[in-house]
């Protein structure tokens, strides 16, 4: 009698949603095992969904479990029909014979349950358990005594099914669309598709291209920005209490001084103050929440990443892989974040003997500002607005711009010219032995590689200081500054010198390596004209990520801004690539007539592209 009750009440329980407490209606599977009513999961979300702009998920009522959302952010409504339903619970509460094995009930014969296979949605009694446990084909069911059911046990398996046919298997991913599914959407949906290949071909082409650790990585810098926007609006949270805490202290210091009559003014005041800190502090939190939703979706989308790394099962692996790709993406490109910046600053009051005139005792200002945070789609939008047009009477091999705004150029016959507003104010002769290739500023002086010599040239009066001799069996060509060394690109290998022309490392590359430059993370990007490829390297030489295009041809100057957004001038292909910094395409800007490099100004909106090596074309992005 015992035992009855144990596994009416364990039935009873798995039956009951946790937020309306009454049998499921609809229930909703979530990925992290919980079900619910379909109309108490709506509202739930829905609810969720008001408290700040524009979610990109929420959090399981039940485990809190950050659930990121695949379907419209902005129609909350529609988000609960997107999650499967769960056909186990709807046949547990549906079943008329409840308590009774299903097996026996269909030879007409009434045996109590014990067991319940969740592949077969069935209940079975000791002996029927037995046996079906014993069938090879039944051997990965997962059967459980119906005295230990959970909700959370009783949910479709999901790992390696299709999005589409639930009750099918992953066995195909179509490239051309970027969808894994199974054997009946091949031949449906996707028959006409020009590259279906079989999930393993897929996964091992995403392990062959480093294609975890390039999403990984994009997600983890774009899980920075927010993390850092998230805190700065945090501290301004903080100026603002310390605002209203100085507002105070010097408002109570004023009044003291005429307390009984200026009593009702301080009180007015004070109220006014706190009352604009705390709009203010809402305003800001509603970011933060923002921020705080995009962070944790890019949680998820790490965490996806990382069980795809580490799971066996190469079903998973895929799914959870552009699981979290199609997460990322749609919140990366659709979703904008933004920093709220609001200061509190106020006017002391000196003259108290007209105190009794004022009708506010000091005057509140507020300053706000919005910035748009970059997620990388900003470039999307940019459009290049011809300015000016140089003809050069030698070959530009570099430039770049300096600090304070001017443009130098290098040419192939051993020549420097600066440009100021675009007009020669200065040409430096013979400033290498054999070329001049690349140009970098840092600080006050001016570094020119050429061949197997670095010359350095003062910024301030362009005098020639030095010349930083390398060894001689270097050809050195493009090159950059990172942590006070030099990276210089040498053709066949990258090479890492010291301010004294040292040699402290070297990076073997493919052919044709005549530009480099570093990002802020210290990976190294080189461009190969000859393998028409883009790569980055980490500091001790490992590749991180390589960039092919059939569209690129000719891989030459490179370029970056300050998003590190990473300029490719394709010289044979007639255009510019833009790449994220994790070696992404962004866009790519067309009819630009064999682009040679593109320069960037990182402190304005002007950009430079030499053509065909003599012409200067400078243009506004826009």
């Amino acid at each position: 009698m015992a035992s009855s009750c144990e596994e009416n009440f364990s039935v009873e329980n798995v039956i009951l949603c946790s937020i309306c407490f009454e049998k499921f209606k609809t229930p909703r599977y979530l990925p992290c095992t919980h079900s619910f009513c379909h109309g108490c999961l709506s509202s739930y979300i829905v609810s969720s969904c008001k408290s700040t702009d524009s979610r990109l998920g929420f959090n399981c009522p039940l485990c809190r479990e950050y659930i990121a959302c695949n379907g419209a952010f902005d129609k909350p409504e529609e988000l609960a029909g997107l999650f499967p339903v769960n056909e186990i619970l709807e046949k547990i509460i549906e079943k008329p014979n409840q308590g009774m094995c299903d097996a026996c009930f269909r030879d007409n014969e009434e045996v109590k349950s014990t067991h319940y296979c969740i592949a077969c949605m069935e209940s079975l009694c000791e002996l029927c358990t037995k046996y079906h446990r014993k069938q090879l084909m039944l051997k990965d069911h997962k059967v459980y005594k119906i005295t230990e059911m959970k909700p959370e046990t009783l949910g479709p398996v999901l790992g390696n099914t299709c999005p589409k046919h639930r009750k099918e298997r992953v066995k195909v991913y179509c490239h051309d669309h970027g969808e894994p599914c199974c054997t009946i959407c091949g031949c449906t949906e996707h028959r006409k598709c020009n590259d279906v290949t079989t999930i393993e071909s897929a996964v091992k082409t995403l392990r062959d291209r480093c294609s975890f650790g390039v999403l990984l990585l994009e997600v983890q810098q774009l899980k920075k920005i927010l993390s850092d926007a998230k805190e700065k609006e945090e501290n301004n949270i903080t100026e603002l209490d310390e605002a209203l805490k100085k507002t105070t202290e010097m408002t109570e210091r004023n009044f003291n001084e005429v307390v009984k009559y200026l009593e009702n003014l301080k009180n007015e005041h004070l109220k006014n103050v706190s009352v604009a800190v705390k709009e203010s502090k809402e305003k800001i939190s509603r970011c933060v929440d923002k921020l705080s939703d995009g962070i944790q979706c890019v949680n998820y989308c790490e965490q996806n990443i990382e069980r795809a790394k580490a799971s066996n099962n190469d079903s998973e692996i895929l799914l959870k892989y552009y699981s979290a790709k199609q997460v990322f993406n749609k919140m990366k490109f659709r979703e904008e974040f933004s920093k709220k910046q609001i200061t509190i600053s106020i006017n002391d009051v000196e003259i108290f003997k007209r105190i009794k005139q004022l009708k506010c005792p000091t005057e509140l200002e507020l300053s706000e500002s919005e910035d748009k945070i970059d997620t990388g789609n900003t470039i999307k939008t940019v459009t290049l607005s011809l300015v000016k047009e140089l003809d050069l009477a030698e070959s530009a091999f570099s430039g770049t711009f300096l600090s304070d705004g001017s443009f130098m150029v290098s040419t192939q016959s051993k020549n420097c010219f600066i440009f100021d507003n675009w007009a020669l104010i200065k040409k430096f002769d013979k400033v290498n032995k054999i070329i001049t290739f690349g140009i970098f500023q840092s600080e006050n002086n001016i570094f020119v590689s050429g061949h197997d010599s670095i010359s350095v040239i003062s910024f301030q009066d362009y005098q020639h200081l030095k010349v930083i001799l390398l060894n001689d069996n270097l050809s050195v060509f493009g090159m950059d500054v990172w942590k006070g060394n030099f990276y210089t690109a040498c053709l066949d290998k990258i090479v890492k010198i010291d301010s004294s022309g040292k040699l402290l490392k070297e990076y073997p590359t493919p052919k044709n390596v005549v530009n480099v430059m570093i990002l802020k993370s210290g990976h190294i990007v080189y461009s190969s004209w000859s393998d028409h490829t883009v790569t980055s390297i980490s500091n001790e030489g490992e590749i991180i990520w390589t960039y092919w295009s059939p569209n690129l041809k000719f891989a030459y100057g490179l370029d970056k801004n300050t998003n590190e957004h990473i300029f490719v001038a394709g010289k044979e292909t007639n255009n510019i690539h833009v790449l994220s910094s994790t070696g992404v395409l962004l866009r790519v800007f067309d009819n630009i007539p064999k682009p040679i490099f593109m320069k960037v100004d990182k402190q304005s909106n002007i950009c430079c592209v030499c053509s065909d090596w003599n012409k200067l074309k400078v243009f506004e992005m826009k």
